[in-house]
């Protein structure tokens, strides 16, 4: 899969036809390249990805985030097996630990050392799609398995703050973060994943960072569109803690203008495009935007023209 600088969220998940519809349709237009994002109340990514994936030839499609609490990294190493098979490296896939509300209250799971439960299962995942087999004894894994088939598609995992990211510089070959101003990337971000590459003797992965977009270039109406979406989000420890930390109150309603700019991607296609060039400029590899609009694909439409000299 050739990498690319700009990809787009998803904006359709709630039904599996219209999801694969989507990607065909984003594939058509010449977009490089889409992340699909997790929702417990919806269609499961990896399963319709499977069919977007026979339905298309050149996309790549990004699972992020795929929590791991509810999946066994075994399951999802036979699940990237199939994946792998029907689409080859286009697929990248993503993991993370998700939350405290969504695996303990949702699934009624437990929720201990997040970042020590991720490390055992990229460990893991990693061991059975590259080298098919694993011999694994852990805090929160046993695993005694050998695979029929390789799957060595790109593994991501999901990171906000300096110990996410320097894991994800040793094991991993992508981290990808939602809401992270640019500036927090450069400053806190980059040198994190470089540490943990250098202690695992490897180059430094990609750095994706992901930020809701708005094709509109009046403030109150962008406010309108992401604003519940920030104050969910500013509600959760661990965006909360990287905002604070980035120099964000989460908790303001509406957001001060200037924090706002920070985090959501806005404006006419022009500025969009040029949000996205600085964002580049400062270290981060690719930039994903998932368009927040009650009408998303034409936004896309409108889009795409001004960023596709950006792939």
């Amino acid at each position: 899969m050739t990498d690319s600088g700009v990809s787009l969220g998803l904006w359709e998940k709630r039904d599996a036809r219209a999801a694969v519809a989507a990607i065909v349709a984003a594939e058509r237009l010449g977009i490089p390249a889409l992340w699909l994002d997790f929702s417990r109340d919806v269609p499961d990514p990896v399963t319709f990805l499977a069919a977007a994936l026979w339905a298309t030839e050149s996309i790549a499609v990004g699972l992020g985030i795929v929590p791991t609490s509810p999946r066994h990294p075994a399951v999802l190493a036979n699940q990237a097996q199939a994946l792998y098979q029907l689409g080859g490296e286009r697929t990248r896939l993503g993991i993370g630990p998700s939350h405290a509300h969504i695996v303990g209250d949702a699934y009624g799971l437990p929720f201990e050392r997040p970042l020590a439960h991720l490390r055992e299962y990229l460990t893991i995942l990693r061991a059975l799609t590259r080298e098919g087999t694993c011999r694994f004894a852990g805090e929160f894994f046993r695993v005694d398995l050998t695979l029929a088939s390789l799957a060595p598609l790109p593994l991501y995992v999901s990171a906000l703050r300096p110990r996410a990211m320097r894991l994800a510089g040793e094991l991993a070959d992508g981290a990808l973060a939602w809401l992270a101003p640019v500036a927090y990337l450069r400053d806190e971000s980059l040198g994190r994943l470089d540490d943990g590459a250098v202690a695992a003797g490897r180059e430094r992965p990609r750095l994706v960072g992901s930020w809701p977009c708005v094709v509109a270039e009046d403030p109150a109406a962008v406010w309108r569109a992401v604003g519940p979406m920030l104050t969910l989000y500013g509600a959760l420890p661990f965006y909360a803690a990287m905002l604070r930390a980035a120099g964000i109150d989460p908790a303001a309603d509406p957001w001060d203008a200037a924090d706002l700019d920070r985090v959501v991607v806005w404006g006419s296609p022009a500025r969009i495009a040029e949000q996205v060039r600085d964002a580049r400029r400062q270290g981060v590899d690719e930039v994903s935007l998932k368009l927040f609009s009650p009408r998303p694909f034409d936004d896309v439409q409108r889009l795409w023209p001004a960023l596709g000299d950006l792939v």
